[in-house]
């Protein structure tokens, strides 16, 4: 079946289900968009994203009628999102998903998936720190590795290339413990330093905001994003978090130890192994 003929129905149209939406305008045959709220619903629709919508309860025909289906709602919802419309999934179906960590939401959607319907899980790398469908924009993929895990499908696949994503196959243990360290662990991070710059804000707002340079607002930028999102992402990477998040908690205890000690020579020899690893982790010539 080619990409052109292809019915693709989304369930979930905030940021992420909306901006799939506005990349695959003119590249599949119809977009259909399934959400709870009113407003996402007639968004959607006043901004070309779909040609039809309809709330969860109302959402049958559209998904039986859908070739591709797409579950883009918040990770702790898919699995409700996935039981409400399952009955609806016709054989020969392809169902994805866009889910930032896969072996526990694998674990829950798997056993809902109905016989002859292809589930093949993904995570796209992209995002914003804006959040809801207001935030949506067709460029939200181009350029980004959009991981599958386990075998892909044509569909999905040829999907994919639409928006201007890449392909990586990866299994879900690889993906879960590299995003840990890469996306949730530095998510963290970003809000404990925003709770604790914060609260010195609350001193002297005005000063606060005038010395508050890309230092700043560069490390707490994803602190700003929906926090029922960050929840979310971070539970169900649990297991590969907390070592991470542990092993954080080790690095800021020695940095603390060499500026109690005023350890100038520790301190930068730490700092300048730090940075080491970094650069030859993004493949700098430093």
């Amino acid at each position: 079946m080619l990409l052109e003929d292809v019915h693709v129905s989304i369930l979930g149209l905030g940021l992420m289900g909306g901006s799939l939406a506005l990349a695959l305008a003119g590249q599949v045959g119809e977009i259909t968009g399934v959400d709870p709220d009113p407003r996402a619903r007639e968004e959607a629709l006043e901004r070309g994203m779909v040609s039809r919508a309809a709330a969860p309860a109302e959402a049958g025909p559209l998904i039986e009628a859908a070739d591709l289906v797409v579950l883009a709602t918040p990770l702790g919802q898919m699995a409700g999102a996935l039981e409400g419309i399952a009955s609806y999934l016709r054989p020969g179906a392809v169902l994805t998903d866009i889910g930032s960590a896969k072996a526990s939401l694998m674990a829950e959607l798997q056993p809902l998936v109905p016989k002859g319907v292809t589930y093949v899980p993904g995570h796209p790398i992209a995002g914003s720190d804006d959040a809801g469908i207001a935030g949506a924009r067709g460029d939200m993929y181009r350029g980004a590795i959009w991981a599958v895990i386990g075998s892909s499908h044509p569909l999905v696949h040829a999907m994919i290339e639409a928006v201007g994503a890449r392909v990586l196959m990866v299994s879900a243990e690889d993906h879960d413990a590299t995003v840990s360290h890469t996306s949730h662990l530095p998510y963290l991070m970003a809000a404990a330093t925003a709770r604790v710059s914060c609260r010195r804000a609350q001193v002297d707002q005005s000063t606060f905001r005038l010395l508050a340079g890309g230092g700043f607002l560069d490390t707490t930028r994803v602190a700003g994003s929906s926090a029922a999102m960050g929840a979310d992402m971070c539970l169900y990477n649990r297991d590969n978090l907390l070592p991470a998040l542990e092993e954080a908690q080790a690095v800021l205890k020695e940095l603390t130890s060499l500026l109690r000690r005023e350890d100038r020579q520790g301190l930068q020899r730490y700092l300048e192994e730090i940075r080491r690893e970094l650069a030859a982790v993004r493949g700098d010539a430093r």
